[in-house]
């Protein structure tokens, strides 16, 4: 698995920003280069957030209690108004987005068609899986009133189960469990 990239949107000071990453090498290294106040902590601050959610990660940015990170939501409601861009705090009707492009290789494949066969009896198309997703988090505003907090992400793969013959791509809604 490798990240492609990230997308965030409404992060504070970024209104817009994509930083596509290098497919990793043996020694690699990415470095942020910019001015002094240009954004570079707000871009590591978004990203840590994406990734972990983590109070021993978050507290490096925040000492507010985290009530959804306790809950494996992600942070604190606190620290979610200190996300809100601030030229727009007084009324903001939007949403704080942070997006991961994700590239899969033949391996992940194989390891997500393992579980599904074990725990379910479903056989995976892998020459149809989706070899890119997304996964996003986002926080919902209402007239700058936390509204809600979203996790999702786009795959898409057929499967069959049981004594089905063809294969047919599977929904959230039709089948949660296996989804």
């Amino acid at each position: 698995m490798h990240i492609v990239s990230f997308e965030i949107r409404n992060f504070k000071g970024i209104t817009r920003a994509k930083i596509e990453l290098p497919k990793p090498g043996k020694n690699s290294i990415i470095s942020l280069i910019g001015l002094n106040e240009s954004g570079k902590t707000t871009v590591l601050e978004a990203i840590s957030n994406f990734v972990s959610g983590d109070d021993s990660i978050s507290a490096l940015f925040s000492t507010e209690a985290s009530t959804l990170a306790a809950e494996g939501s992600g942070p604190s409601i606190e620290d979610v108004y200190q996300y809100v861009p601030k030229s727009r705090k007084a009324n903001f009707t939007d949403e704080i987005r942070i997006t991961a492009r994700v590239q899969l290789d033949d391996a992940d494949i194989s390891r997500v068609a393992s579980e599904l066969g074990k725990k379910h009896g479903a056989t995976v198309d892998k020459a149809g899986f989706s070899r890119t997703i997304e996964i996003t988090r986002a926080y919902k505003f209402k007239d700058s009133k936390f509204v809600a907090f979203q996790n999702y992400w786009t795959i898409s793969f057929n499967v069959k189960v049981g004594t089905q013959r063809k294969f047919r791509a599977i929904t959230k809604n039709e089948n949660e469990e296996l989804w």
